[in-house]
């Protein structure tokens, strides 16, 4: 993925197409990327239910996870380089091409989101 992300920043470079910061570009097409795998991750466990699945290997587990993961790929996407990424409304704004309002929204519906949905998973506050 992290190839993916720098060959997309080499693409638009080296055709002068670049209008935004780099550091955008490549948070924009890891995420995307990111995306596209969680998604393809739900097609097969779909397809293969009962081939075990590997082992997690990200730090979030438990109720967490499981919350996160019934959120939309997108939104937990949003929470994740919030939270984890320390990027700011504004910040994340620019990455998305959205205005800071439809930020500060949808993460708000998604934080309401996770909250709920880690309550019906049996998580602790």
């Amino acid at each position: 993925m992290v190839q993916k992300a720098y060959l997309a920043l080499y693409r638009y470079w080296s055709k002068d197409e670049l209008r935004e910061p780099p550091a955008h570009l490549l948070y924009r097409v890891a995420k995307r990327g990111a995306i596209d795998l969680i998604r393809a991750r739900g097609r097969a466990i779909r397809l293969f239910k009962k081939l075990p699945r590997p082992a997690p290997v990200d730090d979030v587990t438990g109720p967490l996870d499981r919350a996160l993961r019934t959120l939309r790929p997108e939104d937990a996407a949003l929470l994740l380089m919030q939270a984890a990424g320390g990027f700011s409304y504004e910040e994340l704004a620019r990455i998305e091409g959205k205005t800071v309002g439809s930020i500060r929204s949808r993460l708000f519906r998604a934080r309401r989101q996770l909250a709920q949905r880690y309550d019906e998973e049996g998580g602790e506050w």
